[in-house]
């Protein structure tokens, strides 16, 4: 599994927290989940979607 935060959204704060806009894929190189992490916890939408890149599910994080 891969994941990255492009850009400067993706950058942890000096807590070293996970911050800003998320993508991990899977071994097949399609997508897994996207979504974002505010701080550290996962905010808003996020999707995960299947091995083959189908979408599988939406969850809403407060």
């Amino acid at each position: 599994m891969r994941s990255t935060a492009p850009g400067a959204a993706g950058t942890p704060p000096a807590t070293g927290a996970q911050h800003g806009t998320w993508r991990r894929w899977h071994a097949t190189g399609n997508l897994l989940d996207e979504g974002t992490y505010t701080m550290g916890k996962k905010t808003g939408e996020w999707v995960t979607y299947s091995t083959e890149g189908k979408e599988q599910k939406r969850k809403n994080h407060r």
